[in-house]
C-alpha cells in the first residue's frame, strides 16, 4: 500500500477540524470537527453531492444525542455561502440560541422586601424610644415639648385627689428636670402627675405627699441620679412653686400665684391671672397674657412679655439681657424696667398715662409720647433704665 492509501485510512479514523475551504466532500460536522463515520440508522447522510452540487454534511451534534436531548440542541451558523441537507434532501437550518429567563427577579424582590422591613422596623423602634425635644407656639410665646425617656428609661403616672373648699398649693422640686404644669379649668380636684426618669431610676421613688392639713401637695425628685422630667394636669384654682435645677419650666391657665426659682433653664407662663414671681441665673423669660403683679429677674437672660396688664409694685431686671414689653399699666401702680447690658422697648397703648424717668447711660432714650408726664393723672410712675443699651417707648400694641 503506498503513503497516500496509507494517509486516507489514517485520516479516514480521525476527527478533524474544519478550517476555511468547503469545497472538498470528506468534511462532516461535529461540534466544528469533520469525521468521515457513516450512521445507517440516521437521518442525516454523509456527506455527498446533490443534484444542485452543493455538499451534504451532517449539521449539529450527533443524531443520537439530538433525538434524546432535543431542547438542549444548539444550531450552528453556516460559513461561507455553503447549505446543507439531511439525507432526504431537506435543507438544514440553525436554530436559534436558547434564551434563559433571567434569574435575578426573585432575588431582587426578596431583597427589596427585606429593606421595606428594616425601614419599618426602624420607624417603629424611634416612635416607641427616642428623647424628643421639640418646640410649638403657646399663646404667643415658645413651648416646650419635654422629654419621654430614653432606653432604659421609665415612667409612672399617678393621681391625687384634692381637698375641696380651699386653693391648694402645689409645689415641685426638680433638679435634673423639666416641670411642666398645665391647668384646665373646670376640671375635677384630681391632680394627674406623670414623672419620667431617662436613667431607668424607679419612678415610684419619687416623693409625692399631700398634706391636707395645710392643702399642700409636694413632688420631689431630687433623689434621682438622672435627668426626671415632672408633667402636671391639675385644676386651675392651685397656687404652683417651681425650683428647678437644669431643666426648663411652662406654665399654662393658672388662677392663683407662680413662684419659680431656675437655675439653668427658660421659664414660660401663659394665661395667668394672679402673681407671678420668676428667677432664673442662666435663661430666659418669657410671658404672655398675665394679670397681676410681676416681678421678674434674670442673671443673663432675655425677658419677653406680650399682652400684658400690670399692677401694682411691678418689676422687670436683666443684667445681661434685653427687656421686651407689651401691654398696659395699671394707674394705680408703679413700674420698673432695667438692664446693665441690654436694650429696653416699651410698648404702651395711645391713651396710656405715666411719668417717665428714663436713663441710658450709653445708649439713646427715644419716646413716641413726647414728655415726660404723659395723659392725664393719676400717672403710675415709670422706670427705664439700662447702662449699655438703647431704650425705647412706642405707641400702640
Amino acid at each position: 500500500m503506498d503513503d497516500q492509501d496509507q494517509y486516507g485510512r489514517y485520516m479516514s479514523q480521525q476527527p478533524q477540524q474544519i478550517h476555511g475551504n468547503q469545497n472538498d466532500n470528506s468534511n462532516v460536522h461535529y461540534n466544528g470537527f469533520a469525521n468521515t463515520q457513516s450512521y445507517p440508522n440516521s437521518d442525516y447522510a454523509q456527506p455527498s453531492t446533490g443534484s444542485t452540487g452543493q455538499q451534504q454534511v451532517m449539521y449539529g451534534e450527533y443524531a443520537e444525542q439530538r433525538q434524546h436531548h432535543e431542547g438542549e440542541y444548539r444550531g450552528y451558523e453556516v460559513y461561507g455561502a455553503h447549505e446543507y441537507y439531511t439525507g432526504n434532501g431537506e435543507k438544514l437550518r440553525p436554530m436559534q440560541p436558547v434564551r434563559h429567563r433571567r434569574r435575578w427577579f426573585w432575588p431582587l424582590l426578596v431583597l427589596s422586601l427585606l429593606l421595606v422591613m428594616m425601614v419599618g422596623s426602624i420607624f417603629g423602634y424611634r416612635d416607641g424610644h427616642d428623647v424628643q425635644l421639640g418646640h410649638s407656639i403657646m399663646g404667643g410665646i415658645q413651648k416646650h415639648d419635654f422629654m419621654r425617656p430614653g432606653d432604659g428609661g421609665k415612667s409612672d403616672t399617678q393621681q391625687v385627689n384634692l381637698p375641696t373648699g380651699m386653693t391648694p398649693t402645689l409645689t415641685i422640686n426638680d433638679t435634673n428636670g423639666s416641670v411642666v404644669v398645665n391647668a384646665i379649668n373646670g376640671m375635677s380636684n384630681v391632680v394627674t402627675i406623670t414623672v419620667n426618669s431617662q436613667s431607668g431610676d424607679n419612678t415610684n421613688d419619687a416623693a409625692i405627699n399631700l398634706d391636707k392639713q395645710h392643702d399642700v401637695l409636694s413632688i420631689n425628685t431630687t433623689n434621682f441620679s438622672d435627668v426626671s422630667d415632672i408633667v402636671v394636669t391639675t385644676p386651675s384654682n392651685v397656687n404652683v412653686q417651681v425650683q428647678s435645677g437644669s431643666g426648663d419650666v411652662q406654665l399654662q391657665n393658672i388662677t392663683g400665684q407662680v413662684n419659680v426659682q431656675d437655675n439653668d433653664g427658660a421659664v414660660s407662663v401663659d394665661k395667668i391671672i394672679g402673681n407671678v414671681a420668676i428667677s432664673t441665673t442662666n435663661g430666659s423669660i418669657s410671658a404672655n397674657a398675665i394679670s397681676g403683679q410681676v416681678n421678674l429677674t434674670s442673671q443673663g437672660g432675655d425677658i419677653n412679655l406680650t399682652q400684658m396688664a400690670l399692677n401694682s409694685q411691678s418689676s422687670l431686671k436683666s443684667q445681661r439681657g434685653s427687656i421686651s414689653f407689651a401691654g398696659s399699666l395699671d394707674s394705680k401702680g408703679s413700674y420698673t424696667f432695667e438692664t446693665v447690658d441690654g436694650d429696653i422697648h416699651l410698648a404702651l397703648p395711645s391713651d396710656a398715662s405715666f411719668h417717665l424717668t428714663g436713663t441710658s447711660s450709653n445708649g439713646n432714650v427715644h419716646n413716641d409720647f413726647n414728655g415726660s408726664d404723659v395723659g392725664g393723672a393719676p400717672r403710675p410712675s415709670l422706670n427705664v433704665s439700662s447702662q449699655n443699651g438703647d431704650i425705647t417707648i412706642s405707641q400702640g400694641q
